[in-house]
This record gives structure tokens, sequence and C-alpha cells, in this order.
């Protein structure tokens, strides 16, 4: 694999994985084992002995057309008042009608009883949390029709609530990470100072990255390594633990007992997302035995069911062999230059490759498995691949990633700077990605959609009446595009996201448009009456523009505001998982209690002989946090609450309005208004 880089996405800085333990100063035996790479002889220089090897493994059908499938809605609860089960059914050939029902316990405890569902439906049935007691419960299950008669049991998990949890959403494979619907975005790079792993960081998080892999020596993790983690928790940025050095050790009590100082040393870490346990453990001769790593996969499982476990796989078959060895799979496809094909499983050179191997996966896993891709921002140099990708390749790979369901990206490089031009398109993607969040995370099932070119690949994403449709065109060619959504139940109009508010009007269910090549559009069919566009009315008389952080120019960034940032890893962005007007509010970081962060409106000309009322919805995610409003100080809550104060302007009546936090800690703002009290709304 690689160095990393994922959405989550992240960035990968370091070596192809073949050559990761060469990075830690570690030799590795099974490197050549057999001449073989994915379990395929391979030459000398790297080659296959045969070149023109096809794909030869039939697409299975899906999970949900062989048998039953019940899964708990997330993969641990805590603090949920509800919990579900997650019910997908088998397909017939004519719909027909199941009883569904689920119990554990003696005496039993039902929490669904002789519920109704069709075949070949997911539906989710919930039930009161708090009956589950604490710890794993067998949840036994019935499901009966004419055709169909199928009992088992699945496991569901409830814990006491932790500091910081990060979860499985069963329903999207996407993470929640403290609560909030999480898409990685980052990359991989080889730990060596503190220093060093910062200057990295801290530039991207006003970019939308949210998360690294930095490779690490063997062994429990360095104080050095320790501030670093430091660091990331005040900036809020997550860090990936990579124990691909201990994971595929053959087992022993030295083995499990360092895993366990490992785990120990970084549980409770609130940088902490995951643990990285294999790097490409398919590759070298036939591949690693699975079971050593479903082995370490249990042991942390057990020591920190908070936090799940992660690895990335080479080749083309492997990810059903190794799905129940992680909690979280990864790909890593590196097409772009091939030159010998050792360095990308049956790949053919194209940007066509990600997708192809995207989709591959996504059939092979659980639809409740997060899958991540890891792609190419490196060329070769001395390996098997002569350039870097383009910008516009780099693109086209992202969302080929995105419209295949992958729910984090990696990128993964040589070197670091990677070019510039396309490592600003990367930063590019960060911004886009978390702007598309809320919609790719979703679990609402998509409308169906189809493009009028066989290499424009298209993907719908919707939540409630607001749909989001992405087309990537995989040809190096212009196309006039025509995507026609059959489904499509309401009238509407498209925004082109990411394009100023540029508007394309729907005819029927058609949009007509034409798209570039290697590029990407991304239509947003925004509904009246849906709950997400809902708007609070602005005050009469307010006179601060873009009051709910809605007009975003640049992406992520709100138009009209200049904003403070006190050290290096603070931050302010648009976040459209969060909301009390409209689709965004402003979310501030601070790693700092020198220095305020946050926005500040453009200058105000206020009438000095009248007194004025500033007012912010705001929210923090830890309790107590400080907002400074203008010189108003309020301690925050986790729920959103009106702030308010009133002042008269000095003499001259020039005013600029801030909302601040001076300490380390995170809020949401929303409606920042400032309004004359003889005109203010009650």
């Amino acid at each position: 694999m690689s160095l990393f880089g994922l959405v989550v996405f992240i960035l990968i800085i370091g070596a192809d994985g073949r050559n990761a333990l060469k990075l830690r100063g570690l030799d590795s035996p099974r490197l050549f084992e057999q001449n073989l790479w994915c379990g395929k002889p391979y030459l000398a220089d790297g080659g296959l002995d045969t070149l023109t090897e096809k794909r030869v493994d039939a697409e299975p059908a899906p999970l949900s057309a062989r048998r039953a499938t019940v899964e708990p809605g997330l993969s641990l609860y805590t603090d949920e008042p509800q919990a579900s089960l997650l019910v997908t059914t088998p397909s017939t050939s004519e719909c027909e009608r199941l009883s569904f029902s689920a119990w554990f316990g003696h005496p039993r405890q039902t929490l669904v009883s002789d519920t109704f569902v069709a075949s070949g439906r997911t539906v989710t049935f919930e039930f009161d949390a708090a009956l589950l007691p604490l710890g794993q419960t067998l949840v036994s299950y019935s499901l009966v029709g004419a055709k169909i008669s199928e009992t088992s049991a699945v496991v569901v998990a409830r814990l006491p609530p932790a500091d910081h949890e990060v979860k499985i959403d069963n329903r999207n494979g996407a993470l929640l990470v403290d609560g909030l619907p999480f898409v990685p975005f980052g990359f991989y790079f080889s730990f060596s100072t503190l220093a060093n792993a910062l200057a990295l960081v801290q530039p991207e998080l006003m970019n939308g990255m949210t998360t690294v892999l930095p490779y690490r020596p063997y062994g429990a993790p360095t104080s050095d390594f320790m501030q670093f983690m430091d660091a990331c928790a005040a900036m809020k940025f997550t860090v990936i633990l990579d124990m691909s050095a201990e994971g595929p050790l053959p087992e022993s009590p030295t083995k499990w007992a360092l895993i366990k100082q490992i785990v120990a040393a970084v549980q409770n870490h609130s940088a902490l997302l995951g643990y990285y346990i294999a790097d490409e453990p398919d590759g070298p001769g036939t591949g690693l035995n699975a079971s050593v790593l479903l082995d370490v996969k249990n042991f942390i499982n057990q020591l920190d069911p908070y936090h799940p476990t992660i690895l990335v796989l080479n080749c083309w078959p492997s990810a059903p062999r190794y799905a129940s060895a992680t909690d979280i799979m990864m790909t890593d496809p590196y097409p772009i230059g091939l030159q010998q094909q050792v360095g990308c499983d049956t790949c053919g050179g194209t940007v066509l490759d990600v997708g192809l191997r995207a989709q591959h996966y996504r059939q092979q896993l659980s639809p409740s498995q997060p899958l991540w891709m890891v792609l190419q921002a490196f060329s070769g140099c001395c390996e098997h691949w002569s350039r870097d990708p383009t910008a516009r390749e780099e693109r086209v790979m992202t969302y080929l990633s995105l419209v295949n369901r992958a729910t984090g990206l990696l990128y993964f490089l040589e070197d670091y700077p990677v070019a510039e031009q396309c490592w600003t398109e990367v930063r590019r993607f960060g911004l886009e990605v978390q702007e598309l969040l809320p919609y790719v995370l979703s679990w609402a099932p998509p409308l169906a959609v189809t493009s009028n070119w066989p290499n424009v690949f298209v993907a719908s994403f919707r939540i409630d009446y607001d749909v989001v449709v992405l087309a990537v065109n995989a040809d190096n060619q212009g196309h006039p595009l025509t995507i026609t959504l059959p489904d499509l139940p309401w009238a509407a109009t498209a925004e082109v996201m990411f394009e100023q508010g540029s508007q394309i009007a729907i005819s029927g269910n058609v949009i007509n448009d034409a798209i570039m090549a290697y590029s990407t559009r991304a239509y947003h069919l925004r509904i009246t009456n849906s709950s997400m566009s809902a708007r609070m009315p602005v005050a009469a008389g307010n006179i601060i523009l873009n009051p709910s952080f809605e007009n975003q120019s640049s992406i992520g960034i709100p138009d009209d505001y200049q904003f403070a940032l006190g050290a290096d890893g603070c931050s302010c962005l648009a976040d459209a998982r969060l909301a009390m007007d409209g689709f965004h509010s402003l979310r501030v970081t601070s790693n700092t209690a020198v220095s305020p962060t946050g926005p500040i409106s453009y200058w105000q000309q206020l009438n000095a002989s009248v007194t004025y009322t500033l007012s912010v919805w705001a929210l923090s995610d830890e309790p107590g946090t400080v907002l400074l409003l203008n010189t108003q100080k309020f301690p925050l809550t986790t729920s959103w609450a009106l702030y308010t104060t009133s002042f008269a302007p000095n003499a001259d009546g020039r005013y600029s309005v801030q909302a601040m936090i001076q300490e380390v800690g995170r809020v949401w703002l929303d409606m920042l208004q400032l309004v004359p009290q003889a005109t203010s709304s009650s």
C-alpha cells in the first residue's frame, strides 16, 4: 500500500507499502517469497510473467439477494436513547410480506414483535436502548414468510459513554466521531520529529483535511509521537495509529504484551481515530493468513471497543478473505504511469482502474463495512510507475471513489510536497468533500440516475427531498452531458455546486449540461419544502451580511468576514453537518489561549446615538467553552442556544462584530446578527 492519506480522505506521504518495513529500518522476509505478489509470479523487474492477464472472478450477487442480513444500526451504543436493528431481506421473484421478530435473554425480552417487512428491502427497526444490558448482547431474530424462514442471532454492543468515541454507522458504512458524521480526509507520512510532523499537518487544517496516518517506529509510541497526538487533539485533527509492524507478527506472548502496551498508551486519547493493523498483508507471496489479523482485531476490540481497526489491501480478489479481519477496509490501486503490472494488481493503467476497484470491493463487502480508498499522488521513482497523476486525473480518481460509495479517501505520496498543481487540487477536494459530507454519508435510498456516456459515471445521494448528483468524466475528452433521473417525483432547479451559485434548469427529470475531459460536476437539487432548506427569519434591520454563513464564493470560507486565527493550528470553516439556519454553521477551532480565534465582520458605520443588539446561536463540543461576543463572555453548552448582548457604539460609529474563543476548544456559530434595538424583533 502506502504511507497514507484519506475522505476518510487521507494523504499519504512515504513509500509504497512494499517498502514500508524498510522505511522503519526493518526487513521483511516475506517480501519476495516464491517470487509472488498477489499470488502471481512476477519477473525481476517487477513485471508479471503474463502481462495480458484478465480479471476472471465473477461479481457476486448482492448480499441481500442471497440471504437476510441483520445488524445493529451502530457498531456500539453508549448514550443513544434509541437502538436499532438494520434488516436487509432477501430478494424473491415476487414481492413477499415477511414477519420480523427480535428478542434476547431468559426470560425472553422482546425488542421487535411480528412486524411486517417486504422482501428485497432494507428496514430499520428501533427500540429502547435501555432495554439492553451493558456489554455484548446476543439478540435472536426470526424472519418468516411463505418462501423464507430464517432464525439466527446478532451481537449488539452497549457500553458506558466514553470521552472520545468512534463508531461505525452500519446504515451507510460511515463513521460517527463524538456523535457527528465524519469523513476522514488526509495523508500518510513517516513520523520523524514533532516539528516536522506539525509542519505537515498545520497548513492543511483550513483545507478540509481531518486525518493523518503517520508511519512510526516499531514498539510503543515515543514521547515525541505522543506530543504530536496531543497537538492534533488540540487542533481537533484525528490520528490513525500505525500498528502495521506489530499486527502481522507471529503469535507470541511478546506480541500480545506489546499490542496491549500500545493500546493502553493511546486508547483514551481524543486524537485517536483507529488502529492500522496491516499494510498490504495480501501482497507478498500468497498473502498473510487472515486469521493472524482476525486475532489482532479481536484482541484490540476487547482492549478498546471505542475505536475501530483498519487495514489496506493491494490485490483485486482479497476483500472477502480479509473482510472479517478488520472493522474498516481500505484498498490502494495505483494505476497512473503504470509500467509494471505488479505496481497495480489487474490494472489497465488508467483512472478507470480506481472506479473498478472501488466497485469490486464494495460488491464484495457487506454494505455496512466502511470502504476507504487510498489514491495515488506519487510517481514511482525506481519502482513501477513513470509519472505523477495530473490534477485532473486526481480529481477523477477521487470522485470515482465517491460515486462507488467510498466513505474515506487517502492520498499516498512518495515525497512531500507533491507537484504543486496536483496538491492544490487535492486540497480543494478536502473542502468539496466536507461540503458533500451530509449527502455522501446519507443512508436514504438514492434515486436512480443514468448518463448518456459510458465513461461518465453518475450517482445520486438524497436527504429527504434534497438530492445531490455527482458526475465523473473518465474520458480524456469533453462531452455534451444528459443526466436522467427517471424517478424524480418533483420539479427542481439544479445548482452546480462549487461554481459560485451557477444554476441549471431541469427539464422534467433531465439535466442537460456539458462536462470537460477528466472532470466532475456536482448538482444540488434543492426543493423548497425540504426540511434542510428551512430558514429562520432574519431580524428586521439586521446589518450583518451573510448572517448564517451560507454564501461561500470560496468553498468552506463564508463571504463577508475576516477570520482571526490565534495560532498555527486554529481554523474557521463552514460546516455542513450542523446548522440552526439553512445548510451551514461556522465551525471555530482553537488550539491556544494566547490569542482569540473566530469571525470578524467588516467594519460597519453605526449610529452612535442608537443602542444595538448583537446575537448569535452557538454550541460547543465541550460544556463551558467561553464565547467572546465582542466583550461579553458566554459559557456555552453542547446544545444550540441564543446568546445576546447590547451596546452603544463609540462616538465615531465605526464598529466591527467579533465572535471569538480564546482557549483550546471548538464551537459552532450560526445566525450572527446586529440589529438596532428600535427595530429589533422580540
